[in-house]
């Protein structure tokens, strides 16, 4: 069976939705599905000898609809899975359109859209693209296309969502999005190494960590809303008891092929974080890795002593970073909002606490650097949570049976 991946990102772009897309292309692979992967055309693109990577869209507008025609009738795919990200189209509303255009083409092979962020819609910048866009979405009005996400919610035969808050928003516009959608957060982008002392100690080396030090770190991608400001504060607060306490923050700044909007915040913020760094006067208890291979990450995470997601909407299932860090079995604190899902337990699998709330994310890591019990039972319960929600072998049946392709179960029959 061959699988068509769309993602407008793709490695060497630095994003979750790049890293979702290629992970996502090797787990099917591996199941023996014939993966092509179709995303923008930028040089020197991350290539694996399991799938095939097709570089072909110079943007992602109404002008590349015939390259996009003439791809689809040449791949010929059984089902189509597009990862969807306003951002990752530069904004642009064609791709919204794409389960129409490929049932024109292809007559109407399986097509399912998996939403990265509904939060982030395409909205054309341009006279033309906002009047083509009007025309679209009034032309195909009777098949259900509505203006935020054109015929992705009507057309598709199955929609994913990340995480409970994406579903709430998804079901505004589409009220039945139960009969079709599914719940399939991001399992880690990365191979889980197994915990031992050797690893512990390679990272600290690393880090330039002592022993005693008691080591807190923040892994993921750094946008404004992933907390960095309070993370910042709240190490200031607990810098103040007489504590060997440091920071590492592993990951860096998010970077998609054609948003270049979207870069020039990253940089607006990267600048805001590190005057504030400076002005807190912490710069020297805090290190910062930036983007890292796979093999050192897992070093960083087996090396701290606790992992800090200070999110401002507070935790939710589509954060990869969470996923990542729960299956290293790292006890980790984190925001609760009324956005966040239910399946965090404080105390339990997390230690939640308020978002934006400097004070108490401080509080909650003193309470945890003076509780080795605490910690020791919220690291078995994220490991039972990783099992639970974020394991590739469950992600990829659910992918399968939603793209209507023969899953290992299915051929056991």
């Amino acid at each position: 069976m061959r699988v068509l991946l769309i993602s407008g990102d793709f490695p060497p772009a630095r994003s979750g939705e790049a890293a979702h897309a290629f992970h996502l292309a090797l787990n099917l692979a591996r199941r023996g599905v014939e993966v092509h992967v179709l995303t923008s055309a930028v040089a020197e693109v991350n290539t694996h000898p399991d799938f095939t990577v097709h570089p072909l869209m110079r943007s992602w507008s109404w002008w590349e609809v015939p390259r996009f025609i003439a791809f689809l009738r040449r791949c010929r795919p059984d089902a189509i899975l597009l990862l969807y990200l306003g951002a990752m189209y530069d904004f642009h509303p064609m791709i919204t359109f794409s389960p129409t255009i490929s049932k024109g083409v292809l007559h109407s092979p399986p097509f399912v859209v998996q939403f990265e962020n509904p939060a982030s819609p395409a909205w054309e910048k341009t006279f033309f693209g906002k009047l083509f866009r009007k025309l679209a979405v009034q032309v195909l009005a009777r098949k259900g296309a509505d203006y935020t996400f054109g015929t992705l919610l009507h057309d598709s035969r199955k929609i994913i969502f990340l995480c409970g808050a994406h579903r709430k928003l998804l079901e505004e516009l589409y009220p039945q999005i139960d009969e079709k959608g599914f719940l399939a957060p991001p399992p880690p982008f990365m191979e889980i190494s197994e915990a031992n002392s050797k690893s512990r100690a390679q990272g600290r080396a690393l880090i330039g960590a002592d022993p005693s030090d008691f080591l807190l770190v923040y892994f993921g991608y750094i946008y404004t809303g992933k907390g960095l400001e309070t993370l910042l504060k709240a190490l200031k607060i607990v810098s103040v008891h007489e504590i060997k306490i440091r920071l590492v923050i592993v990951g860096g700044f998010v970077d998609h092929f054609f948003a270049k909007d979207f870069g020039a915040e990253t940089k607006k913020y990267s600048d805001t974080i590190f005057a504030l760094q400076d002005s807190l006067g912490v710069a020297d208890k805090v290190t910062w890795i930036g983007h890292a291979q796979q093999e050192q990450v897992t070093c960083y995470l087996r090396a701290a002593d606790l992992c800090v997601l200070p999110f401002d909407k507070g935790i939710r299932l589509n954060n990869s970073s969470f996923a990542a860090v729960a299956a290293h079995g790292l006890p980790v604190i984190t925001t609760n909002s009324g956005e966040s899902d239910p399946q965090f337990s404080h105390c339990q699998n997390v230690f939640l606490c308020p978002p934006k709330e400097p004070e108490a994310l401080a509080a909650g890591i003193l309470a945890l650097l003076e509780n080795p019990d605490l910690r020791s039972r919220l690291s078995s319960g994220v490991l039972n949570l990783a099992e639970e929600w974020f394991s590739w072998n469950g992600t990829i049946q659910k992918t399968m049976e939603a793209l209507s392709l023969k899953t290992s179960n299915d051929q056991e029959r």
